[in-house]
């Protein structure tokens, strides 16, 4: 069993070095191996390229592990990289041109979780606008920065929607689960994102958690609340088949 790790960072920081040392703790809790797919950064890319980074990275996981055998794990902006992926591996054919090696749709993973994903990338929810006050991750300053160059890093304002995996087709995707702070500058758009999906006809489980920041699932092994948000990560990914209700350490070859 492998856990395919999407990183945070807001597109423009974050690597798989940098959040290893949390993923090494889901896999020995999990007994599973760990896959951190290393994506292109802004502003030297556009977000699109941490798709395609993300995407390939999946389709060689699915040519050496049975899908079946993956669980998708995404927080903050890798939780939107993870969404889009599960999105693109069974788009139509034009969507997927110059990402995927073959035009066939490919197989969804027995899971995703996604921590606080940052899935809109259009309008600013109104808990993006006004939670920053309380976020201590994502504070005033970091949402000033981060809104006016946005639309550069979809590629262009007109790129905006169609880059947002919020605005995106749901239909077909696996089981989801949100975990997520109720009083975090995300709550908007994820609260929409599990309704937009359980519309499609997915299965989605949310865990919140009031009173915490943005991704504070990060700081596992030093808050209380984050300990617990993980373990009940790890009870939703035990469920989510055989191979994942004992499955054991063996390496990607």
């Amino acid at each position: 069993c492998v856990l395919l790790w999407f990183f945070g960072g807001a597109f423009a920081g974050g690597s798989p070095r940098a959040t290893a040392g949390l993923a090494e703790a889901y896999g020995r809790a999990l007994g599973c191996d760990i896959f951190l797919v290393d994506m292109r950064l802004c502003p030297e890319h556009r977000i699109q390229d941490a798709y395609t980074d993300g995407c390939r990275g999946y389709e060689w996981l699915l040519s050496r592990v049975p899908a079946q055998k993956v669980v998708f794990y995404g927080m903050s902006s890798g939780g939107g990289v993870a969404l889009r992926v599960l999105q693109l591996a069974r788009a139509e054919d034009a969507e997927r041109a110059g990402i995927f090696s073959t035009p066939e749709s490919l197989p969804q993973p027995a899971g995703a979780v996604l921590c606080g994903p940052w899935v809109r990338y259009t309008e600013a929810s109104v808990t993006m606008k006004h939670n920053n006050v309380f976020d201590l991750v994502v504070n005033q300053s970091v949402y000033e920065f981060f809104d006016p160059v946005l639309g550069t890093y979809c590629g262009g304002e007109a790129l905006r929607e169609r880059c947002s995996p919020l605005c995106n087709d749901m239909a077909g995707l696996c089981p989801l689960l949100l975990s997520v702070s109720q009083h975090e500058v995300c709550f908007d758009e994820d609260r929409e994102l599990a309704q937009k999906a359980k519309a499609a006809g997915v299965q989605v489980d949310m865990d919140l958690n009031p009173y915490l920041p943005h991704a504070f699932q990060w700081f596992a092994g030093f808050v209380p609340e984050a300990n617990k948000a993980q373990e009940t990560i790890i009870a939703w990914i035990r469920k989510r088949g055989p191979a994942w209700t004992s499955c054991t350490l063996q390496g990607v070859p």
